[in-house]
């Protein structure tokens, strides 16, 4: 036997020993993943390749074992390395605690995931790599001190570490990237070095226990959806900091016309007269339920308020721009655009189920794809536009925009619909999920049904589409069987 094929023993549950002989020298994908009672195994003198998932989930696995004749891989009390012993490879999921030898320069990728016995690791100051993944689902593991040594958090790195309370970071750390604390849900608080510049999105999202977080004066760049999620009260900022700054516990740009993040658990918020924009996800996932924007304000960014508990908003007079999924999935009863807007972004006011009244005024001239689009909503629903609008127009309840021919959405409370003769592109999930929906007539002005049209009209069983239509798009007509 020369291989142990991709998945060859693929959760075989009960399978605690193997030898491998000497003559293997590939091991594959999943060779042995979700072997949940193998505590052992070999990694004889000819092997040259071993998966990286190659014991994927063997939750029992206490370990890894080499031949000291092999040319490529080395071992350490159980733990992969390559052969020199600089780059940990893999750790065996039913470790409980390990201490990196010194000489290991990376932490590879993926190489802890899953150690869901692991309470305690020690990583020594030669470590100058931790690569992405690393820790991720250790549910175990209470806490971690960083070496100086590691610039850059990578990844994910620690996500869903749902015990990690304590997190030392290195002094000279200068990234923490994508998502690295990600439902880190026992996180009481982090101290951020003076080194750190840049902290990318969804770096803290979930970490709920974090109550106050505190910015060095080193930052420069903020993907500003990091705080999405989290439970943080305040803000906090070194004053020497060029290009942020903190008011009443909310994060600002240094010249205070962007409102940059707002505390997730914050209740209030009076936004300074000074702010222009409303920066991306800022007030995404809060729980604060009433809000005015000021006149001051011109941009709202993408998904600013998205999953926010938002149930009234007065908007300023002189809003320009609704971005992309600003409002999405929010609990917003009834809005009133400003005579000031111009444009709202694809998916503005998607999936918001409560969503029961929306005007659009005249100087309205571009709205994105599917920016109304939800699966239900109230009984009582009304789109107005004003009549002095040039683009868009409502006919019987539906929004439409006049100049390209197209019908945009149509109430979820319709029983029966006939599309005016001025309609050539039905669009884009514009019928979707009217339940109520029994009858459609379609002019032969019609030519284009687009994607998901009338997917999951479950009532609907009258539809004829004339031959004028040459362009029927994925899913138009999910689920009707039974459409005559």
């Amino acid at each position: 036997v020369e291989e142990i094929k991709d998945r060859a023993f693929l959760q075989c549950y009960d399978l605690k020993e193997v030898m491998l002989p000497e003559s293997v020298t590939y091991i594959g994908e999943l060779a042995f993943g979700y072997c949940d009672s193998l505590k052992k195994i070999n990694i004889p003198s000819r092997v040259r390749k071993v998966a990286a998932d190659a014991f994927y989930e063997c939750e029992n696995l206490l370990s890894i074992d080499v031949a000291s004749e092999n040319e490529f891989y080395s071992s350490h009390d159980g733990v992969l390395l390559n052969k020199s012993g600089d780059t940990l490879i893999t750790c065996p999921d039913g470790k409980k605690e390990y201490v990196i030898p010194n000489g290991v320069c990376t932490i590879g990728e993926s190489s802890f995931e899953n150690c869901e016995k692991l309470s305690r690791i020690d990583i020594p100051e030669t470590v100058t790599a931790i690569e992405k993944d690393a820790f991720l689902h250790c549910s175990r593991l209470e806490s971690v001190k960083l070496p100086n040594s590691v610039r850059v958090l990578k990844e994910w790195i620690f996500s869903s570490c749902e015990r990690l309370k304590t997190v030392i970071l290195g002094d000279l750390l200068e990234s923490i990237e994508v998502g690295a604390f990600y439902g880190c849900c026992k996180l009481r608080e982090i101290n951020i070095p003076d080194s750190v510049k840049s902290i990318t999105y969804s770096a803290f999202d979930g970490c709920v226990g974090l109550k106050n977080l505190c910015f060095p004066k080193s930052m420069e760049t903020l993907c500003v959806d990091l705080g999405c999620g989290n439970g943080t009260k305040k803000f906090e900022i070194d004053p020497e900091n060029p290009y942020f700054t903190v008011v009443d516990g909310v994060l600002y740009d240094k010249s205070l016309s962007t409102l940059v993040l707002f505390p997730m658990s914050k209740k209030r918020c009076n936004i300074l007269s000074s702010v222009k924009r409303i920066g991306r996800s800022a007030f995404c996932d809060s729980e604060i339920k009433k809000f005015t924007i000021p006149d001051s304000v011109e941009v709202i960014e993408d998904s600013a308020f998205e999953y926010s508990s938002l149930t009234e908003m007065s908007l300023s007079k002189n809003l320009v721009r609704i971005e992309n999924s600003v409002f999405n999935s929010s609990d917003l009863k009834r809005v009133v655009l400003p005579p000031s807007l111009q444009y709202i972004g694809k998916e503005a006011f998607s999936s918001c189920y409560s969503l029961s009244y929306v005007f659009i005024p005249a100087s309205v001239s571009f709205i994105g794809e599917n920016a109304f689009r939800r699966d239900f909503a109230p009984k009582k629903e009304e789109i107005e536009v004003s009549p002095d609008n040039k683009v868009f127009s409502c006919y019987e309840g539906a929004l439409l925009n006049h100049l390209e021919g197209r019908l945009i959405y149509c109430p979820k409370n319709k029983v029966s619909f006939s599309i005016p003769e001025t309609v050539q592109i039905i669009g884009m999930y514009a019928f979707e999920s009217c339940n109520k929906l029994k009858k459609v007539e379609i002019p032969t002005s019609v030519r284009v049904i687009e994607e998901g049209a009338f997917a999951n009209c479950r009532s609907l069983k009258h539809l004829v589409s004339p031959e004028s239509v040459t362009d029927i798009g994925d899913c138009a007509l999910e689920f009707y069987e039974d459409l005559e």
